[in-house]
């Protein structure tokens, strides 16, 4: 080594050398922490007593702080910290080895970090979810630490059981990515898991497959997923299951029937007993009956079955209420201004989204924040504050493409052509429609998205004089419109009369209705494609070439 590493080698190992036994095994079992560890995760990995009577640190603890081996930082919370520099780490790490303590002090590492993210996982769907993200949050190197050591180890089992403990932690606070990819490390062996066990991987993987061009399609899982199913008792897995299988569906009437097989499942957890915390989210009763009666008056919405909508919402929204799951009731929040602007209600959409984004800002629900916050930025810019509603769209953007969410993306940048179209910035406004479809162009469902995306398009080629173009398009989207329950409402109805009556009025009649009726022929997969091919300006927005993507 150089002159100075083995100078600080050497004074290290002097210190280590004036510790008691004692000490250096307290010393030596801090080397399996990356990033640090609180008290209670060092008191059980050295499987010592680390508080002497009162509460005051052992003086084992004001050895090593006074030796200068480990410093001691205070979190928000006011615990302390435990931490060595990574030179003395590396120290640590190499006379754990020497003294053959290694299995041991891992196994310990992988216990403590198993219990803290099992507790925190029940305690992040609960009133006090704040102040457990604050306490996970600064345990993320010692997490991949613990499932690097079983995976390495060969312990899938262990990984197993650890990823389902950080699953929603994760998917909370938008690590969608960093999940698949564990999840993705551990696929090829999920063989070696119970059946059970197997299942709510499996389950897990549903959730973050968005997130990972691995698991496309995802529905290619689905004959190991309903085989896991007829051997696994547990009703509220049964209601996870069908929930995912509903969320990848081909049509509506699809969906809602798993959808309402979930529900049903969910409602008879409450009669029989089932497996058991450990699994996770995936055999909480109360949140799995919320969340798919939320996320089934969501899809519903989107499609304009507002009648149907409303109950579900109600109820999902009583069931967060009464069990304190204070970003759940976000989740309704957003579902509820979603609604209220389909109906062109713009203060009540805009007071329901604002109080959904805030909580979900508060609380750290990335999810919610890229699926609402872009629609505040839309209602935003129908009440006229085109500087705010850009900004939020903006920053929505940048929010998505972190969570690498087609779906958000295809929506956030429909809007940002909206507004650049409300601005008179053509050219932008084509380059975020073409944008919007390369993220998300597959039109399986007919979806309001897909509808805004074409009243965009069309209001968008009138603006440009290409008025067959745009017959065609407004012929199409009325259509569409017309196989789901979409009224337009509000400015959208009043840009898109204005924009329809200036295409009736430049064109013949005879060739309008030429034009609108060939349009009414189309297939979503040949408009978008005729959209795309059409586009006369090359490149990305500006805004996604500052983000490098």
């Amino acid at each position: 080594m150089p002159p100075q590493q083995r100078t600080l080698r050497k004074a290290i190992g002097q210190s280590y050398n004036l510790l008691d036994d004692g000490e250096r095994r307290l010393f030596r079992s801090l080397g399996v922490f990356v990033g640090g560890c609180g008290l209670e995760e060092l008191a059980a990995v050295s499987a010592a007593e680390e508080k002497a009577p009162g509460g005051a640190l052992s003086p084992a603890l004001h050895a090593l702080v006074g030796k200068s081996l480990m410093h001691v930082e205070a979190t928000p919370s006011g615990a302390g910290r435990f931490l060595l520099l990574e030179t003395i780490r590396e120290f640590a790490l190499e006379q754990m080895r020497a003294e053959d303590e290694e299995d041991l002090l891992r196994q310990r590492h992988y216990a403590a970090f198993l219990q803290l993210f099992r507790t925190g996982d029940g305690g992040l769907r609960g009133p006090d979810a704040v102040a457990w993200l604050a306490r996970l949050e600064p345990e993320q190197d010692n997490l991949r630490a613990a499932l690097r050591w079983t995976l390495d180890q060969r312990r899938y089992a262990d990984m197993a059981w650890l990823l389902l403990a950080a699953a929603w932690f994760w998917f909370h606070t938008g690590r969608w990515q960093e999940s698949a990819r564990w999840t993705a490390q551990l696929r090829p062996h999920r063989e070696a898991l119970d059946a059970n066990l197997r299942l709510a991987v499996l389950m897990n993987l549903y959730h973050v497959s968005r997130a990972s061009e691995e698991f496309q399609p995802v529905e290619r899982f689905a004959d190991e997923l309903m085989g896991l199913l007829e051997v696994c008792p547990d009703k509220v897995m049964h209601a996870e299951a069908w929930l995912l299988v509903g969320s990848y569906c081909g049509t509506l009437p699809e969906a809602s029937a798993a959808w309402e097989r979930a529900i049903v499942c969910a409602r008879a957890a409450h009669e029989e007993p089932g497996l058991g915390p450990e699994f996770g989210v995936a055999t909480d009763l109360d949140f799995a009956l919320g969340t798919t009666l939320w996320a089934y008056a969501d899809i519903l919405i989107e499609h304009g079955e507002f009648a149907r909508a409303e109950p579900l919402l109600t109820e999902s929204s009583k069931l967060f209420q009464a069990r304190g799951i204070r970003y759940a009731t976000a989740n309704s929040l957003g579902a509820a201004g979603r609604l209220a602007l389909l109906q062109g209600d713009m203060e009540k959409a805009h007071a329901l989204l604002h109080e959904a984004v805030t909580l979900a800002r508060e609380l750290n629900y990335q999810r919610l924040l890229g699926e609402s916050q872009s629609v505040l930025g839309l209602v935003t810019l129908y009440g006229g504050n085109v500087l705010e509603a850009r900004r939020l769209l903006e920053e929505s953007l940048r929010l998505c493409l972190d969570l690498n969410d087609g779906w958000f993306l295809g929506r956030v940048c429909t809007y940002l052509a909206e507004t650049a179209l409300w601005e008179g910035e053509l050219k932008e406004a084509e380059r975020w429609l073409a944008q919007s479809l390369a993220y998300h162009a597959n039109p399986r469902w007919i979806r309001m998205d897909q509808i805004e995306r074409l009243f965009v398009a069309a209001r968008l080629a009138t603006a440009q004089g290409t008025y067959q173009r745009a017959a065609a398009l407004f012929g199409l989207a009325e259509r569409v419109r017309g196989q789901i329950r979409y009224e337009l409402v509000g400015p959208t109805r009043l840009l898109a009369d204005i924009a329809l009556a200036t295409v009736r009025a430049a064109l013949d009649p005879a060739l309008f209705a030429e034009a609108f009726t060939a349009g009414q022929q189309l297939s979503l997969e040949e408009a978008f494609a005729a959209i795309v091919a059409s586009s006369s300006v090359t490149g990305a927005p500006p805004l996604l070439s500052q983000l490098s993507i």
